[in-house]
């Protein structure tokens, strides 16, 4: 198994799953810098980093067995295997991390270990087609409407028709 990161939603702390630990650990801030920064977003498929900053373990509720990880200098483009489990952090501070997309989509595939679903097997998705190419996908919420994200369709919707005066 490799190592898995994520960014938790609530609080953008940088979390790791490591290989026989349960769970997910926080992440020490020592021996963070700017090139560890943009590896990790760009492994989870962000184009490039909008922030990060440490975060003093007392302003996170955190139980007193909670184990944590460093990351271990190497000399790999990635990430893998060089995460070191701690029982503390010597800096007492945890990594946040904002990524950002500057409203550019990402080479880097978002899915992972996915495959092609046969048709019908999701009947209450769809996919939104203009100009025979997809461009987002909706779901089916009644038999003649579809919720999508209004980027989706900002550009295409027509106006309302209006009332004649007679």
């Amino acid at each position: 198994m490799q190592d898995s990161l994520q960014i938790n939603t609530g609080n953008f702390l940088l979390e790791v799953q490591v290989e026989g630990r349960p769970g997910w650990l926080l992440a020490c801030h020592e021996r963070w810098n700017l090139s560890l920064e943009t590896l990790i977003c760009r492994q989870l498929g962000y184009l490039q980093l909008a922030r990060h900053k440490g975060v003093n373990l007392t302003d996170v509720k955190v139980n007193d067995t909670q184990e944590l990880v460093q990351i271990v200098p190497n000399q790999k483009s990635s990430i893998e295997d060089v995460w070191q489990v701690r029982s503390s952090c010597a800096s007492g501070r945890i990594v946040a991390l904002k990524c950002s997309e500057c409203g550019l989509r990402s080479r880097a595939a978002r899915i992972v270990g996915g495959r092609d679903a046969p048709l019908g097997r999701w009947p209450w998705q769809v996919s939104l087609y203009l100009n025979s190419r997809h461009v987002c996908g909706g779901s089916v919420v009644a038999h003649d409407w579809i919720v999508t994200a209004a980027h989706c369709v900002h550009n295409c919707v027509a106006s309302p028709p209006r009332e004649k005066s007679v």
